[in-house]
């Protein structure tokens, strides 16, 4: 993933340019339906091969003034092709969990009711 700073003031904007590699990633785009429809507040647990990472869906981080963050979540897991599975906790209440997760794809997810 590139990387684009936008900085206030005098500062200069800044971009970082990633080449890649060849490891693999999932990415995960919520979309509520008891919940609000971008999923802001979702947690997401991602568990493969005894490793868990976790990211939450903000519609604002960094901090700063006009600093965001896509609502599409990205998971690098290195060369692993297999997600074991996936828990989601949805900013209603509710929850899924999803199993091996095919990789080097996007998967749009909408909350059960």
């Amino acid at each position: 993933m590139d990387l684009f700073i936008a900085n206030g003031k005098n500062e200069h904007n800044q971009f970082f340019n990633n080449t890649g590699n060849n490891n693999n990633h999932v990415k995960v785009k919520l979309k509520g339906k008891t919940s609000n429809r971008s999923a802001i507040g979702a947690k997401l647990k991602l568990f493969y091969n005894g490793n868990m990472q976790t990211q939450e869906v903000s519609s604002q981080s960094g901090g700063g003034c006009g600093s965001q963050k896509s609502l599409t979540l990205h998971f690098g897991i290195e060369k692993n092709n297999i997600v074991d599975s996936l828990y989601i906790e949805w900013p209603s209440g509710n929850s899924q969990k999803l199993y091996q997760l095919e990789v080097n794809k996007k998967h749009n997810l909408t909350e059960l009711k």
